[in-house]
């Protein structure tokens, strides 16, 4: 590829990078929530365009160096969990319509691995174990 190209590319993705804002080291665990998207790009609230907004921001703040290896498996992680928050909150809110009253448990997400490590990769999955009682 010719240097003048690659120069070109990396000058677009800091454009769209400084538009987006990019995620700081101190600012990862409390600015990557999917309320935080939400609220930042004018979403509604499940919109999965919030989710790959906030990884490509992520993505393109590590490509770029603008965050060390440590945040963005910090980043990916508070991502991540997030998602798996709001999918918990559908399927609560699901259930509570259908039977018409609250639940009558408590749960308790585990996470595992990688995730659970707060390392997950770009490729990594959510292991997960959903844990309640009676």
């Amino acid at each position: 590829m010719h240097p003048d190209l690659i120069h070109q590319r990396f000058r677009i993705l800091l454009h769209i990078l400084n538009r987006l804002g990019s995620p700081r080291p101190m600012e990862v665990p409390q600015d990557l929530g999917m309320e935080a998207a939400v609220a930042r790009h004018g979403l509604p609230q499940g919109d999965w365009l919030g989710y790959e907004t906030e990884l490509f921001r992520i993505a393109t703040s590590d490509l770029v160096g603008r965050l060390q290896l440590s945040d963005v498996g910090a980043a990916l992680t508070q991502l991540t969990g997030a998602v798996v928050e709001g999918g918990l909150a559908v399927a609560r809110r699901t259930v509570e319509e259908q039977r018409g009253a609250p639940l009558p448990t408590r749960l308790l997400v585990v996470a595992m691995g990688s995730l659970g490590a707060g390392e997950p990769g770009y490729g990594s999955d959510a292991d997960v174990l959903f844990v309640h009682d009676q």
